[in-house]
């Protein structure tokens, strides 16, 4: 056998390996409540702590290194059909996150849907969780870094920079960015 040949032959045997931990993964995310459409991918390395809580849509893929928290029993996720969310993005869905069609999660987006309430004289610990359900609307991209805050819908067609911190609802077919974030221009609408 010559050098090239094996090279291809440890190729081959990666790409079934990879495919291989990626079924059995899947296999065993399904085996405790989740539910996939077809094609949907969710990659080893991700955290989800009630995979019951969580549906995804066909040819959805989740990157490995994904974090998602329901923080409690009735924290639901909903992610639509032909969307990605990259590694090291952090959803927590404390009081439920919709995410619509052809929606981009750059890596690093943190989504959260409800957080501790401060009150005076009070433990930290013992603070209690508000906040309200986060929507992301169709064919929206969402920026490296990103934070969206509860409460907060996310127009179709609308691009939201990196880094921003989503304090507001945004309008359909706008590009928004900034700490707080703010739209700075319309988008041309276009049809899917």
């Amino acid at each position: 056998m010559g050098q090239n040949t094996i090279k291809v032959k440890r190729e081959q045997i990666k790409m079934m390996l990879e495919k291989f931990s990626l079924s059995l993964w899947q296999w065993y995310l399904k085996g405790r409540g989740l539910s996939l459409g077809k094609g949907a991918k969710v990659y080893p390395f991700c955290l989800i702590d009630r995979p019951q809580n969580v549906s995804l849509g066909k040819n959805t893929i989740v990157f490995p290194f994904v974090f998602i928290m329901s923080q409690n029993p009735k924290g639901r996720l909903f992610v639509g059909e032909n969307c990605e969310i990259n590694s090291f993005s952090t959803l927590l869905c404390g009081n439920g996150i919709e995410i619509m069609n052809y929606v981009l999660l750059s890596p690093g987006v943190k989504i959260i849907s409800s957080t501790s309430y401060y009150k005076p004289n009070w433990l930290i610990a013992s603070n209690p969780h508000v906040g309200g359900k986060v929507v992301i609307e169709d064919n929206v991209h969402i920026g490296t870094n990103a934070v969206i805050l509860p409460n907060v819908r996310i127009g179709s067609g609308s691009v939201i920079g990196a880094g921003s911190v989503v304090t507001k609802s945004v309008p359909p077919n706008v590009i928004a960015y900034g700490v707080p974030c703010m739209i700075h221009k319309k988008r041309e609408e276009r049809k899917m």
